[in-house]
Order: C-alpha cells, then structure tokens, then sequence
C-alpha cells in the first residue's frame, strides 16, 4: 500500500544521506584520497546541500548532516 512505499521511500532517502555524511566524514578525517573524493563527488554534494528536492535537510543550523556540510563549505565557499 502506499503508506508502506512512503515509509520504505523515507527510509532509503535518509540511507542515502548518511552514506554521503559518513563519506564526508571520513574526508575530513583524512581517511580517503580527498582530491579523487572531490573530483568523484564534488556534484553530488552540492546537489545535496544546494538541491530542491534535499536542500531542507542541511538548510536547518540543528542538521544532523554536519560533515557534508563542511566539506560543501570546503570546497565552494572559497569562490
């Protein structure tokens, strides 16, 4: 029914927000190759923080999501 594809929707949307949290963490720990991290996923981190459809989730200053944002602060508040 759709109250269960709802649920099951919600629940991969947040999965696919906290693997890029964890990612983004781990870069700024220093755990990953951060030039390719960047040349890999600079686009996607900035659909996440900037994008219509996620942007709700890291506009907030009590966002769960505090990795992400720093490595989008990191590499596009320098322009």
């Amino acid at each position: 029914n759709v109250e269960e594809y709802t649920s099951i929707f919600k629940t991969l949307d947040e999965l696919y927000r906290n693997t890029y949290e964890d990612a983004c963490a781990k870069y700024l720990d220093g755990k990953i190759d951060k030039e390719r991290f960047k040349k890999m996923y600079q686009h996607e981190i900035r659909e996440l923080v900037t994008g219509d459809s996620e942007k709700e989730h890291y506009a907030s200053n009590q966002t769960k999501y505090v990795s992400t944002i720093a490595v989008y602060k990191e590499w596009f508040s320098q322009a």
